[in-house]
């Protein structure tokens, strides 16, 4: 996070030798705000609350659903040991431009990140299977 271009996700991956100025250089990411302590505990104890097994559970049955909607048209999935069903990636058929989706996305409120050709995707307990359909 102390790289110069480090808040571009989309090229995360495409470091840039120059780091941030002063010493936001030595920044890893884990910048105080004490203001938030009470909201990451109320966070936490719903977290506690569903289960982590529910929860995971939940994201598999979503990805599920998307695998079972999207690899008809070609849309290809991680092999099963690279995927998690909360956080994975999609590479769309070549014929389909990442950006337009990535757009297209969007204007229906649905926000997804491009890592070169592939679309990756986040799944999570405020997901919906009606969110998903394609």
């Amino acid at each position: 996070m102390n790289r110069s271009n480090a808040m571009n996700f989309s090229s995360i991956t495409e470091y840039d030798i120059n780091y941030k100025p002063g010493s936001a250089r030595y920044n890893v990411g884990q910048t105080s705000n004490f203001m938030i302590s009470p909201i990451l505990l109320e966070g936490l104890n719903q977290i506690n609350q569903w289960g982590t097994t529910n929860i995971q559970a939940y994201c598999q049955m979503l990805s599920n659903y998307l695998k079972e909607s999207l690899t008809p048209m070609g849309v290809e999935f991680e092999k099963e040991n690279y995927f998690y069903p909360h956080l994975f990636s999609l590479k769309l058929p070549n014929n389909i431009n990442p950006e337009i989706v990535k757009s297209q996305l969007e204007n229906k409120n649905i926000y997804v990140s491009l890592r070169g050709s592939y679309v990756r995707v986040s799944i999570n307990v405020f997901n919906q299977k009606e969110n998903l359909e394609p």
